[in-house]
């Protein structure tokens, strides 16, 4: 089912470029006119606005062509699902002011493309994300406020699981010492909108806790800054969430999305 999502998303593209294709160059044309049950005279009457609503077809599918061609899956996700849930919600608008054609040309395809790109978040089953599956950077302080809870990183049921969902999780290499990326690192991570634990200089470590966006559950974060050479250092990162069994791509994306805000204040 999941192999369906770029499929079912590049359906609903097709789609809407034939909306559009129909509301701008077709309805003019006796198909137009029967296709839309229209006379020649209310086709005329009609084209402007036929034509705008064309163009926000068209759009919708260039954002979902986007969506599927991104390299950062993370990314797409949330605009894969506001664009599919617009285009049902304007789908659903549509059965009940014009008829059920609508629902299903438009509004189904696209209930089925969310539920599966909804079902994908879920799959890999995995709340531990890393970016060394040999030497993850272990929780100490959080460890020991929270003893109830293990912290232990399994390797066997999560490593296979990162490669194939989240292959962009790897560590930060940063042609800078060690001391240096760090100083950058805590910068950033105190920018962050998290809840910095503990920062200890010496071993270059940051724990930290953040809060999940709409429901607020607690995750927890640790950065290391690793010395390679005295030019070259690693920053390596784990976000594991406290509770359920996928994290629906949130952990990842946290860790690349600060990978990028430390790119960006390098230096």
């Amino acid at each position: 089912m999941i192999a369906l999502e770029k499929p079912l998303l590049a359906l609903v593209a097709i789609l809407h470029i034939g909306f559009f294709i129909l509301e701008r160059f077709v309805i003019l044309t006796p198909l137009g006119q029967k296709i839309f049950k229209l006379s020649a005279e209310q086709a005329q009457t009609c084209f402007t606005f036929a034509s705008n609503q064309g163009v926000y077809n068209l759009l919708l599918a260039f954002g979902l062509i986007w969506a599927i061609l991104c390299k950062n899956p993370s990314n797409a996700t949330p605009v894969k699902m506001f664009i599919l849930l617009y285009i049902i919600g304007v789908g659903i608008y549509g059965t009940i002011t014009v008829g059920k054609t609508i629902l299903v040309l438009q509004a189904l395809p696209a209930i089925i493309a969310l539920l599966v790109v909804i079902a994908k978040l879920a799959q890999p089953g995995i709340n531990d994300i890393t970016t060394s599956f040999t030497n993850p950077p272990q929780f100490e302080v959080i460890a020991q406020d929270n003893k109830e809870r293990d912290y232990t990183y399994v390797a066997d049921q999560f490593e296979k699981k990162q490669t194939e969902f989240f292959p962009l999780v790897l560590p930060l290499k940063v042609n800078q010492s060690q001391q240096k990326t760090f100083d950058t690192v805590q910068n950033v991570a105190q920018l962050a909108s998290w809840s910095i634990v503990e920062t200890v200089a010496n071993d270059f470590k940051i724990e930290a806790q953040a809060k999940t966006q709409f429901l607020g559950f607690t995750d927890d974060i640790v950065i290391e800054v690793r010395k390679v050479n005295d030019q070259l250092s690693e920053v390596h990162m784990r976000s594991k969430s406290r509770s359920g069994r996928s994290d629906f791509g949130v952990n990842s994306k946290r860790i690349l999305d600060f990978f990028d805000q430390v790119k960006l204040n390098l230096n």
